[in-house]
């Protein structure tokens, strides 16, 4: 979790405070930024899939790449977001457990989770997953 090690690079710094990329996501307006590189992305990721045999198998792969590049390169890019990243996760589902336990009650949580899932568009499908699999799991540790 400490360090920019992992995968998936938290969008706040260990004092809790929004990484530089995060802020550049919100923008001036508090608006997701990265939108603009998500379009991007979804348009560069139409184009792998047409490249790919049977790219309609794999064109929802591509796309979803796509995304994440696009709205890497709105962000600053790999090299900025890592170099900006104080915390990380191997896991989505603990990633997704730790923005909202945490940081669920700020005032910007909406916003900063909507940058997160631009740049990594699978959270969007797994965040209520994980929350609901950690709130079992806390439910049935209580009960021991």
């Amino acid at each position: 979790m400490k360090g920019a090690g992992e995968k998936y690079l938290l969008p706040y710094k260990a004092d809790g405070e929004l990484t530089a990329w995060a802020e550049k996501g919100l923008g001036a307006t508090g608006k997701v930024g990265a939108v603009v590189g998500e379009k991007a992305g979804e348009a560069a990721g139409k184009a792998l899939a047409s490249k790919v045999p049977f790219g309609g198998l794999a064109g929802g792969l591509m796309k979803s790449k796509g995304k994440e590049l696009g709205a890497m390169a709105a962000l600053g890019g790999a090299d900025f977001v890592k170099a900006n990243s104080e915390l990380s996760f191997k896991s989505l589902n603990e990633y997704a457990v730790y923005l909202f336990v945490r940081h669920g009650g700020d005032g910007n949580y909406k916003e900063v989770l909507s940058v997160a899932m631009a740049l990594y568009p699978d959270l969007e499908g797994r965040f209520q997953g994980a929350i609901q699999d950690a709130y079992k799991k806390a439910q049935a540790a209580a009960k021991k």
